[in-house]
């Protein structure tokens, strides 16, 4: 082990950090300006129990400062009466229900599903 740290001093020691450049308050200002209008902005279909949902809803949160999103709950489960009969036993009936937009964009109704779309108040 000592061998190796005599060795690997010499390569540690000469390795230096590159030179840093000063940004202006206004340059940094001007540049956060058109990242903000150069974001996309996206409508994202999901389920709030889908795994492969969260794994999405994780990298938009993590990428928020870059992209910007509005959640829609495109999936979802409604107990109704049991009118007809159905059930045999005079219970509630669940039903899976898939959003009219959700299967406008994606015609299986899978989520995640993200649509690019005009940020709100952008008058696009």
């Amino acid at each position: 082990m000592a061998t190796m740290r005599r060795f690997l001093r010499p390569a540690l020691t000469s390795v230096q950090p590159p030179p840093c450049r000063a940004i202006s308050a206004g340059a940094r200002r001007t540049m956060a300006m058109g990242a903000a209008a150069s974001q996309p902005f996206f409508r994202y279909m999901s389920a709030w129990f889908c795994p492969f949902a969260h794994r999405c809803t994780i990298a938009l949160e993590h990428h928020s400062d870059r992209v910007k999103y509005e959640w829609v709950e495109a999936l979802g489960w409604e107990q109704r009466p049991n009118e007809d009969g159905t059930t045999g036993q005079g219970h509630e009936w669940w039903y899976h229900w898939k959003s009219e937009e959700l299967l406008k964009h994606n015609p299986n109704g899978l989520v995640p599903t993200l649509v690019e779309a005009a940020a709100p108040g952008s008058g696009a």
